[in-house]
């Protein structure tokens, strides 16, 4: 690992190792895939990207703030480092999350709306004001107000869950709930008694169907190759056809691989933000 005061004393075009940069979700919750397998290609054929841009952290460890998709580009490639311009650390996260932000708006793959609603309560876990917003962000006052709404709709709808659940289990009762997860009593009770209990997933579950999936997509690799094998025995097919197939199912398999990990980070990121804005409150 690079000594963080030459990378700081430096601020210029670096090789980091791809494994010692942390992304810190501040803009984009996931990648587009279609848009890393296309920087993935430019790489491949010989382009230079630009560099991407980062902080030097004090435990010795990088933070992207802009450059995500050239990053899982290169780890599609299996390359261990990138070019990255060092940069000076924000006064704050607010800040940090201002100048990500800005970095990605005049990118080549610029935020999409789920990028920004996303941005906006990353601003309002840090206790930033819901009329500072279009302060912070380049976005019209008007668009910032229909984001809060939007997340304040789904704060709300999350904590009723809640509420139903714990009635549901019997840990609390109608009352006690709405307190406890700020909710209006009548609205509750209105929940608990009119509607159908939707089937949700558990764990149990959502591992049988994952676990399913699985099996029907390795039957069906299992079934192809075998085909490739018989073919390839009465000369319809060639080795070379088979190795295409195992390296597209070895890199498949990579990918998938790769983007679990990306899952993990961004549950870890949301866990953490749906905790602090548990703690916001919803007036203006």
């Amino acid at each position: 690992m690079r000594k963080i005061a030459a990378a700081a004393q430096s601020r210029g075009i670096l090789e980091i190792a791809v494994a010692d940069l942390q992304v810190p979700f501040y803009v984009r919750q996931k990648t587009d895939q279609d848009h890393v397998l296309f920087l993935a290609e430019l790489m491949e054929g010989g382009v230079q990207l630009d560099p991407i841009t980062i902080v030097a952290n004090a435990d010795g460890s990088y933070s992207v703030r802009d450059g995500r998709h050239r990053i899982e580009a290169s780890r599609l490639l299996d390359r261990l480092t990138i070019r990255a311009k060092v940069v000076p650390p924000a006064k704050d996260v607010v800040s940090e999350i201002k100048l990500a932000f800005e970095a990605n708006v005049g990118g080549a793959l610029p935020p999409s709306r789920e990028d920004i609603e996303h941005t906006v309560r990353l601003l309002l876990s840090q206790n930033v004001a819901r009329k500072d917003i279009a302060k912070i962000l380049p976005i019209p006052t008007s668009l910032a107000h229909k984001y809060v709404q939007s997340i304040n709709m789904k704060q709300l709808r999350a904590r009723m869950n809640q509420a139903i659940q714990a009635v549901s289990e019997g840990s609390l009762n109608a009352p006690q709930a709405a307190e406890k997860f700020r909710v209006d009593l009548e609205a509750l009770r209105r929940e608990l008694g009119g509607r159908k209990k939707k089937r949700k997933h558990g764990g149990a579950e959502v591992k049988r169907i994952i676990s399913s999936k699985y099996r029907s997509l390795a039957q069906y690799n299992a079934t192809t190759l075998r085909r490739l094998f018989a073919e390839m025995e009465d000369g319809e097919a060639s080795a070379g056809v088979i190795e295409t197939a195992l390296k597209t199912m070895s890199d498949l398999n990579r990918k998938l691989g790769v983007n679990v990990q990306n899952w993990r980070d961004r549950l870890k990121q949301a866990q953490n933000t749906n905790a602090k804005l548990a703690n916001v409150s919803d007036d203006e």
